[in-house]
């Protein structure tokens, strides 16, 4: 494989990877605000829901989407290492 190739290549992965990271980051966060707003539900007579202006979730629904985000980015970057690994073992 020519050296340009290889470099795109690389490239490419990297920022995949940097892409999975902030996603999962953001999985994480979703997570967060749904315990957080559980936890409000649970102490107070008050009813937490999280909202973007259009649609309106219950704190368990945005737990689980957190869940999955996390679950979908793990399973994307897993992808991604298998593949790069045994890409660098190919180029050798």
């Amino acid at each position: 494989m020519t050296d340009t190739k290889l470099r795109d290549k690389r490239i490419v992965i990297t920022l995949l990877i940097v892409m999975l990271t902030f996603v999962a980051m953001i999985g994480i966060w979703t997570m967060d605000l749904g315990a957080g707003l559980e936890i409000i539900n649970c102490k107070t007579d008050a009813t937490a829901i999280t909202t973007n202006g259009w649609w309106t979730y219950t704190p368990t629904q945005t737990y689980h989407m957190g869940m999955y985000t996390i679950f979908f980015a793990i399973l994307m970057l897993s992808a991604i290492t298998i593949y790069a690994v045994n890409s660098y073992w190919s180029d050798l």
